[in-house]
């Protein structure tokens, strides 16, 4: 610029240093390790998010093997439940020498599994009993 014929404004340039220090002023400090915290931040970040995957997958693990066993569960109940309904009218008419008697297993989510003994001894008819031995 010297070259030029055009003098320095000395003064400008100490007013512009003096704005860009209250600037880097206003920034504050630099954090000299703010990498490094970065880098453990992502890896911790990294690190829950595998925790948070494993934990959804196990989640749908168990739900699949929970509703596997109610599907088994129901089945052996059922297999159970008309053995015994068998064994219960053949004892009935061999105790009773005939007539008619069955158990019925009644809507399980309207009375929660109750279960009724129908019985009709030989000469006789019946309603329905409850019969409180019998529920769960």
């Amino acid at each position: 610029m010297a070259a030029s014929g055009v003098g320095t404004d000395w003064a400008a340039v100490a007013q512009q240093v003096e704005s860009l220090q209250k600037r880097l002023d206003e920034i504050g400090p630099v954090n000299l390790v703010a990498i490094d915290e970065y880098e453990e931040t992502e890896q911790r970040h990294q690190f829950l998010s595998t925790q948070h995957d494993d934990l959804v997958s196990a989640k749908a693990q168990l739900l699949e093997v929970i509703n596997r066993i109610n599907v088994q569960t129901k089945e052996m109940f059922t297999v159970t439940f008309n053995q015994i309904r068998d064994n219960f009218r053949t004892m009935f008419v061999e105790v009773f020498g005939g007539g008619k008697a069955d158990l019925i297993l009644t809507d399980e989510k309207r009375r929660a599994g109750e279960r009724h003994r129908h019985r009709r001894p030989p000469a006789r008819q019946t309603a329905p009993e409850h019969h409180p031995a019998l529920r769960r």
